[in-house]
């Protein structure tokens, strides 16, 4: 058993946090909580050669899109993103916003940045 301390995500807003640095774990967990609608989640399109990652919205909604399509992040919903997909949260849509991101491979190299 190991417990993994949280911490703040560099270069992110105030509540948001992860689980895991790079090469530490074998996965990565983030939490991203947004209480004010002006707030929003800077996320850059990127995908991961070959990890998925899933998106678990425990309140409020936000717009994920995934290669050119927008999806609604909400309440209860989980949404999973393969390999190979391009990806990156758009923005929040009702506040407070709760979510809980998954990513199944935590290594830098499997995190490639989109043009």
């Amino acid at each position: 058993m190991r417990i993994i301390p949280r911490k703040g995500k560099p270069n992110r807003a105030k509540g948001h946090y992860y689980f895991g640095d790079y090469g530490t774990t074998p996965a990565s967990i983030s939490i991203a909580s947004i209480n004010d609608e002006s707030e929003q989640i800077p996320d850059r399109q990127h995908y991961h050669k070959k990890g998925y990652e899933f998106y678990v919205t425990l309140q409020g909604k936000g717009t994920l899109e995934v290669n050119g399509q927008a999806t609604t992040l909400e309440e209860n919903n989980t949404v999973m993103v393969e390999p190979g997909e391009k990806h990156s949260v758009k923005g929040v849509l009702e506040t407070p916003f709760l979510v809980v991101i998954f990513n199944t491979v935590n290594e830098k190299e499997d995190k490639v940045e989109a043009e």
